[in-house]
């Protein structure tokens, strides 16, 4: 192992940042609880449920040991106008349910509020339209029509 100290106050050695021999990097300690040796960067062609097409353009993804971060633009080429749930995939499965947010929803019928999502432990992340009461309701095939576009940055825990 590399290891970088500091001089604490009481005169003894503070360990700060270790290089572990056996992969990744330890940050103010030796134990496995501090050692960050998980990163990725890459790109991710999402899905959407049945019936939609789209066009899925620059999806790119940082994940930094369990926190994933995916960012991109959908534009909607074809929907089969059905009561259906609007779900995409997401490139890591979930710990299980998390926030995320939408940046901005050209086109739609969003609701009062606008749109939201939550991802699951299934890998997907299920969309909902929230209205002025605060009521959620599932964003559907029928709320989408032919150029539509989602503008999002997910960040999420993986499982």
């Amino acid at each position: 192992d590399l290891v970088i100290e500091k001089s604490a106050p009481s005169g003894s050695e503070a360990e700060i940042l270790r290089i572990r021999s056996g992969g990744g990097i330890a940050l103010g300690g030796a134990g496995d609880a501090n050692t960050l040796n998980d990163y990725e960067e890459g790109s991710f062609t999402t899905t959407f449920s049945s019936g939609i097409g789209a066009s899925l353009n620059a999806f790119t993804y940082t994940k930094i040991g369990n926190f994933v971060i995916l960012c991109g633009k959908v534009t909607v080429n074809s929907t089969d106008g059905a009561s259906t749930q609007l779900t995409m995939t997401l490139p890591f499965n979930s710990s299980g349910r998390n926030a995320v947010t939408v940046n901005f929803v050209s086109g739609q019928n969003v609701g009062d509020i606008g749109l939201v999502a939550y991802t699951n432990s299934a890998g997907t992340m299920q969309f909902y339209s929230v209205n002025d009461n605060a009521n959620e309701a599932n964003h559907t095939h029928a709320d989408i029509s032919n150029g539509d576009e989602y503008y999002m940055t997910v960040t999420y825990r993986s499982a």
